[in-house]
């Protein structure tokens, strides 16, 4: 592979990981803004009319080696509230990353268990509910930090991707440099 191709294959791979980077931010941005801007919101009495915890098998590194699957958990919080005469049904317990989402969990069975604990089915609520869309709601507003690491990640995807953009240009840019006349 000629050097042209070596610097062409990093800008390509740089540059994915600048988007995945910038998407990434724009959703954990909202994440964070909405956590904090939730605490500030209205409240209604809800009730809890499911609560269970979801457990699924993942295969990091697409399954290949001695551990080829993982278990993982999620909590699944399922609740009803009444807003101006009508009915609303959410499953959003934080803005933490928005497991449902991006169907990243973790392989922390307690915690997760702790959060279905929490919320028994029946259970009147407290939900916290955006004043200009009462469908969107939370039942623990505020930022967490999920949320806030998920910008820190998606920041480090931003400057991995730039390096590996920026340093094949700049190599070529010295390589390709004229020396000046003495």
């Amino acid at each position: 592979m000629n050097n042209y191709a070596l610097w062409l294959f990093f800008a390509f791979i740089g540059a994915g990981f600048c988007l995945l980077g910038f998407l990434g931010m724009l959703f954990s941005l909202n994440e964070v803004y909405l956590g904090s801007t939730s605490q500030s919101w209205p409240r209604v009495k809800g009730t809890v009319v499911e609560a269970t915890l979801w457990e699924y098998q993942v295969r990091p590194g697409g399954g290949r080696g001695p551990r080829s699957s993982v278990t993982q958990y999620q909590e699944h919080i399922v609740y009803d509230y009444i807003v101006n005469e009508k009915r609303y049904r959410n499953d959003r317990v934080a803005f933490k990353g928005d497991q449902k989402k991006t169907g990243i969990g973790s392989q922390n069975r307690r915690y997760h268990q702790s959060i279905v604990d929490r919320y028994p089915v029946g259970r009147e609520i407290e939900v916290y509910y955006s004043p200009n869309d009462p469908g969107m709601s939370v039942l623990e507003p505020g930022r967490t930090s999920g949320a806030t690491g998920m910008l820190f990640l998606t920041c480090g995807f931003l400057v991995v991707g730039s390096l590996l953009v920026g340093a094949p240009v700049v190599v070529w840019k010295m390589k390709t440099r004229k020396p000046k006349p003495t």
